[in-house]
């Protein structure tokens, strides 16, 4: 017989802080005064805050997610994804500033409706290391072109 254990005290993978006071929160989950994540400690106001939220609908794409929320005033989305700079966010169809809860995870600060929110991940040193590859294999393949022509 197996025994599987729930923690019941788990966040969702994303879910929606209401009535989100931009500079309470700010004060609270986005100061960047924390420590390293292996000994990371909630303080207790910051728990009260997250204790409070909402379910929102998630759905995992390619390189992203897709939030669908409802709200009747501005609020924070907060995503348990480790944040990186290369994280972009549009909410109600309107570029949004993905930040950094915590330090480690990323959130959004959206209007009040029911909207969606697309977080992509958008590597530009990735692009930009794909652009070199293309190139050099065009190269590659001229220059054989070249080669053949001369040899034969």
């Amino acid at each position: 017989m197996a025994v599987v254990l729930k923690n019941r005290s788990a966040f969702p993978r994303g879910f929606l802080l209401e009535a989100a006071d931009e500079e309470r929160l700010k004060g609270q989950l986005l100061n960047g005064h924390w420590p390293p994540l292996n000994e990371l400690k909630i303080p207790d106001p910051a728990w009260q805050v997250l204790r409070g939220h909402s379910p929102v609908q998630i759905e995992k794409r390619p390189n992203g997610y897709r939030i669908v929320y409802r709200t009747s005033e501005p609020a924070f989305i907060f995503l348990s994804e480790m944040f990186h700079p290369a994280w972009e966010a549009v909410a109600a169809g309107k570029p949004v500033s993905v930040v950094s809860p915590f330090g480690v995870f990323m959130g959004v600060f959206v209007p009040p409706g029911r909207h969606d929110v697309i977080f992509r991940y958008r590597p530009v040193h990735l692009y930009a290391c794909w652009g070199i590859s293309i190139g050099a294999l065009f190269l590659a393949l001229a220059g054989l072109v070249l080669v053949r022509r001369g040899g034969g």
